[in-house]
């Protein structure tokens, strides 16, 4: 299931895609797999940032509080911020 993470605070954007990625780089140890992907879009007019887990970063979505969505778009969905480029392919083909 995807997950969605909407963050207002610049300094709290921050903070909170340090322990998005730590939490991230923990799972993929556990899980001995680098498929977990969270992507990130700023929006400049709401002045806040949404994060996107996606299924296999579940884990680090519900740890974090995000609420659960339907699969974005890939315009919507904006940038990988942790996992390979492969993953707009994966999730988006």
């Amino acid at each position: 299931m995807w997950h969605k993470l909407v963050v207002d605070n610049f300094l709290n954007t921050e903070s909170t895609g340090k322990s998005i990625a730590e939490g991230v780089f923990e799972l993929n140890i556990i899980t001995k797999s680098t498929s977990a992907t969270v992507f990130s879009k700023f929006d400049q007019a709401q002045g806040n940032t949404t994060y996107y887990f996606s299924p296999e970063a579940e884990a680090v979505a519900i740890a974090h509080k995000a609420s659960p969505c339907e699969k974005p778009s890939k315009t919507a969905v904006g940038k990988i911020i942790i996992g390979d480029e492969s993953a707009f392919d994966r999730h988006f083909s």
